[in-house]
């Protein structure tokens, strides 16, 4: 089409009759394929036929308003037959209402009902693109017998498959007529339909933009709530933004591994300064993957945005690495915006889509399949390209996978980042939220002090796998239920042994209370559910291998043949230990079974193990029956041994040996990764059996995980899963070699450990908690002093709360006092000292805080003999708001040529700035120099951060261009943020860094 000036051509006048073409004759064969293949009465709208649970479709009132905007919604309310309905109305009408429809891809070489009705639908939108105005005479030939050839086509096709009542041959007859008609005919006004067309371009300009944003908030309203144990409560799903606490973010490239506020995570960039393509974000079993990704799109539809440059983004798009149904970008976008793409042709769909900029969220590519494969390879290897850098991609993945993630994006720029799970000092907040929104919606009648008291008083027994989200949800949910059910020493395994318990006791106490589900009397129903289970477990290990998460057709099968089989309803069934997703489609619902978490799947799958382990319990039983029989009945010895032979010869050997189980089920033994964490639950299985069980196992344990990838404080995960058993314990230590990292929930595990591991180990110790909450700590740091080893020791909370106490006492229990036999070097100490006499010549780092006047003074005094005699090369010290700068001496040891870097940090600083002022003038020497300055707990404005800098000038403090000044980003605003960094730069001659808190204290 020309661009519609003062002149209209002729080849603009054929597109006008094409145009016109499609609104009528296209336009009544799709009219005519609607009345033929839809049976809804002729005095029934197509809404309430479609939403008709006995002769309809059953499509749901949210459904039917996804699939029709308030347009079509209208229409189809004030004409009931379709007469009025345009080309996208009745497109949409076939699609959804007519019966015996396949819409997918076109058998190759063969035209279908659905292939031309997409055909046509397509055709009318792709006019409105103006693809048409570079053909030369024959192209546009060609064209008009394209546009001819259809109707016909579509009629004769629709005829053979609905057998109509209508003379089907005079009605493409009469079509065939018109159409003719309007290519001979001279257009009276083309300035008429020439109008309408340029209408057309208009809407589907705006459709995407507009229609599509509605269409996905819409959607994101529902997935963005979060059901973390629906499975259990069967009720309303949470809102995410009424639950989500911070959560641990870091970022890794060649040169180092950085922490990162997960509100920063889309504002990331590459090494070299530029923006990303993807972004890659990592993270274990439950770390908050998938939480993450719907606080994302519930910022997207909400008022206020919590994501740093999420409101740049025209759309959102959410793909699951799950779903099977989406293999293809314009699928995906199809089913996001089901009405806004009828007014599109397919191709000119995509192209609308790529012309903006686009931010698609996949969540789950460890849980990819054959459909979402093709999905991310087309993005990769098509439309990241094509969109001219407005499509970005942020991927969620397991470790096990990043490698084959990497291999599909790699040659696009990416960033690589890590989710660790919720920070120590953010744990009770998300416990505190979740169970108050639980009570909001009556699934909870406990009292959330109670369960923050539970919380502070063993938070740190309750061990590492609490940075997890899904372990913090399961045990709120399992307090909820009982609080009796949960105790500090609660593994990860137990758990999901407790969760199962309980759904495996309500389910039962529903199958009872509903009359005529369930015929059986209890005790059969209990084994009728046992035997169920055991199905189960073997469905969940088949598609734990398959690598997804949605149950295969077979698997679905053979659930539903074993609730057949033992006269138990599969709805109830099912719904209790899976979820049920329904699909809409043409044919009505569609329902997929998936497992709730990838992390539960697991443990389903490590209980298919355990099946086979328990039957060589079962059958030592019935051998020592047998026996028993045998001699009661006076067998001699002889024949009672060649009895058992024989047994023993038809035995299952497998259930001996766990390599040979892994290649019974797994169907091998060597590529053992994405087994990780069912091999953990497995152990944790087993120690649920008795320290016997375990230990019969132990040894294979350590050699298959080893083969599944696990390394460093994974190992100590392992070890407390198995409550530190002594024998693992001495088969781990081998791991060690290197150095072993403690953190708070690994101090049982390194007591033991140190038994068996050599004594020269560096070991590193970081305890984020309040020391009085950690159990077997002072054990830990006695065997610990007599080791002949390198320590790093760090008491986080204590260095920087002051109310959290000193740290004397528990360095004292590391240097044995004055115990000739100790004999650890303890080479960087972090903590609060009320004096330096205690620490050891081995000392090169250290962190030390000032919580008082006096305390610094002291201090201060100390100072310059212990870098003296320790050559200290690394100095931070925490300047707390009670320390007054009139009486502090100055630092002369910042000017000692021993230490290579030196923080000073001021906490808590909000009006008193001047005092914050005068205590770094105070501390700093004449010529001295910081490394680096931090407001770490501070609540200054911008005006008064502003301020403290113009004052730091003025009293002569000056930075060295690295390090720098670093304040927390939650007190500046973005915008106030450049006109402070630009101060700083140009006031104290270094950059101003704005950070996270976490990274205020990690990094000194």
């Amino acid at each position: 089409m020309s661009t519609f000036r003062n002149i209209i051509t002729p080849q603009d006048i054929t597109i006008l009759k094409l145009f016109k073409i499609t609104k009528t004759e296209f336009r009544e064969a799709l009219h005519l394929v609607f009345k033929w293949g839809c049976k809804k009465k002729d005095d029934e709208s197509i809404k309430d036929y479609l939403t008709n649970k006995e002769r309809g479709k059953s499509m749901t009132m949210t459904v039917f308003r996804n699939m029709f905007d308030k347009e079509m919604r209208k229409r189809i309310e004030e004409d009931h037959t379709g007469v009025t309905y345009d080309v996208s109305l009745l497109f949409a009408c076939i699609k959804w209402g007519c019966d015996d429809l396949k819409w997918g891809e076109k058998p190759a070489g063969n035209d279908t009902v659905e292939s031309l009705c997409t055909t046509a639908k397509n055709l009318r939108n792709k006019l409105a693109h103006d693809p048409f105005d570079k053909c030369d005479v024959k192209a546009m030939d060609d064209l008009c017998d394209q546009f001819k050839k259809i109707p016909e086509k579509l009629l004769t096709l629709a005829k053979d498959k609905y057998k109509p009542a209508h003379d089907v041959d005079q009605e493409i007859k009469k079509i065939n007529e018109h159409m003719d008609n309007i290519m001979k005919t001279t257009i009276g006004d083309p300035y008429d339909l020439q109008k309408q067309l340029l209408k057309l371009r208009k809407e589907q300009v705006n459709t995407i933009n507009e229609q599509g944003k509605s269409e996905l908030s819409k959607l994101y309203e529902d997935i963005s709530k979060i059901d973390p144990a629906s499975f259990v409560t069967g009720k309303e799903r949470l809102n995410i933004k009424n639950v989500f606490t911070k959560l641990d973010v870091s970022c890794a490239n060649e040169k180092e591994i950085y922490d990162l506020e997960y509100n920063e995570l889309l504002e990331v960039k590459t090494e070299s300064g530029g923006e990303p393509s993807v972004i890659i974000l990592e993270g274990d079993a439950g770390a908050g993957k998938t939480t993450l990704t719907k606080l994302i799109l519930s910022d997207w539809v909400g008022e206020k945005s919590i994501f740093r440059g999420l409101r740049d983004y025209d759309l959102v798009l959410h793909a699951e690495g799950k779903k099977q149904s989406i293999s293809s970008y314009l699928g995906l976008i199809q089913y996001l915006i089901p009405t806004a793409s009828y007014k599109f042709d397919d191709d000119d769909l995509i192209r609308s889509v790529l012309k903006l900029k686009v931010l698609l969220v996949m969540d789950g590519f460890d849980e990819l399949n054959e459909g979402s494969e093709k999905l991310i390879r087309e993005l990769s290897e098509k439309h990241i390209q094509k969109s001219s850098g407005k499509l970005h991609l942020l991927i969620t993945t397991r470790p096990s996978k990043h490698s084959d993630l990497l291999h599909i994006v790699n040659h696009h720029p990416k960033v690589q980042t890590k989710l660790r799970g919720i920070p120590f000092d953010k744990r009770i907040e998300f416990v505190e939220k979740l169970h108050n929104e639980m009570i909001s919606e009556k699934q909870s009648n406990q009292e959330t002090s109670k369960l923050i008291d539970f919380m502070k008083h063993s938070r740190s027994q309750l061990g590492e796998h609490y940075r997890l989200p899904l372990n913090l949800t399961l045990l709120t949910y399992l307090w909820a239920a009982d609080p009796g059910k949960i105790n500090p020493k609660t593994t990860a395994t137990g758990l999901y042994i407790a969760f199962h318990e309980l759904i495996q006791s309500r389910l039962l106490k529903r199958l009872q209370d509903c009359k005529g589900v369930v015929a059986l009397p209890k005790d059969k129903c209990e084994e009728g559910i046992r035997e169920f289970l055991q199905e189960y477990y073997s469905v969940c290990l088949d598609t734990l291998s398959s690598g997804s998460m949605q149950l295969s057709d077979l698997s679905t099968k053979a659930l539903d043949s074993k609730c057949t089989e033992l006269k138990l309803p599969f709805n109830d069934m099912s719904e209790a230990f899976l979820v049920v997703d329904k699909v809409w489609t043409s044919k009505g619902f569609t329902s997929y079974l998936t497992v709730h978490h990838k992390s539960i799947l697991e443990f389903y799958a490590a209980n298919r193990f355990m099946t086979y382990i328990n039957k060589e319990n079962d059958a030592s039983s019935d051998k020592a029956k047998i026996m028993y029989l045998l001699k009661k009945l006076t067998v001699p010895e002889e024949e009672r041994k060649e009895i058992f032979n024989i047994i023993n010869k038809y035995s299952d050997e497998d259930t001996k040996s766990l390599k040979r189980l892994c290649q019974k089920l797994l169907k091998t033994h060597e590529d053992l990764t994405k087994y990780d964490n069912m091999f953990l639950y497995l152990t944790g299985l087993l120690t649920h059996q008795g320290s016997e069980k375990l230990q019969e196992y132990s040894a294979e344990l350590v050699e298959e995980m080893k083969v599944a990838g696990f390394q460093g404080t994974r190992w100590l995960d392992f070890l407390v899963e198995a409550e530190c058993n002594e024998e693992l314990a001495s088969l781990l230590a081998r791991f060690f070699s290197g150095s072993l990292e403690v953190c708070d929930g690994h101090t049982r595990a390194a007591l033991v450990l140190f038994k068996y591991l050599d004594i020269s180990t560096p070991v590193r110790i970081i305890l984020e908690n309040e020391v009085s909450y950690i159990p077997y700590l002072d054990d830990m740091l006695v065997s610990l002093s007599k080791r002949n080893c390198e320590v790093e020791l760090s008491f986080q909370h204590q260095w920087r709360y002051k109310e959290s106490g000193f740290s004397d006492y528990h360095l004292n229990s590391l240097l044995g006092g004055k115990d000739e036999n100790q004999k650890c070097n303890v080479s960087r100490f972090t903590g609060n000292l009320m004096t330096l006499s205690h620490l050891p010549k081995s000392v090169k780092n250290l962190c030390i805080t000032f919580g008082t006047t006096e305390q610094a003074q002291q201090i201060l005094k100390e100072l310059p003999e212990l870098v003296k005699r320790n050559h200290i090369r690394r100095l931070g010290i925490h300047v707390m708001p009670d320390v007054q700068p009139d009486s502090l001496s100055e630092l002369s040891i910042l000017n000692a040529k021993s230490i290579k870097y030196a923080t000073l940090l001021l906490s808590k600083i909000e009006s008193d700035w001047m005092r914050a002022c005068k205590v770094i003038r105070a501390l700093l020497p004449v010529n001295g120099t910081l490394s680096s300055l931090k407001f770490p707990q501070s609540n200054i404005s911008a005006a008064q951060f502003k301020s403290l800098i113009i004052k730091l000038g003025e009293m002569n403090v000056v930075m060295p261009k690295i390090g720098g000044v670093h304040i927390s980003f939650s007190v500046i605003e973005k915008l106030q943020l450049i006109g402070l960094k630009t101060l700083t730069r140009d006031t104290l001659n270094c950059e101003l860094h704005c950070v996270d808190e976490s990274v205020i204290w990690k990094h000194h």
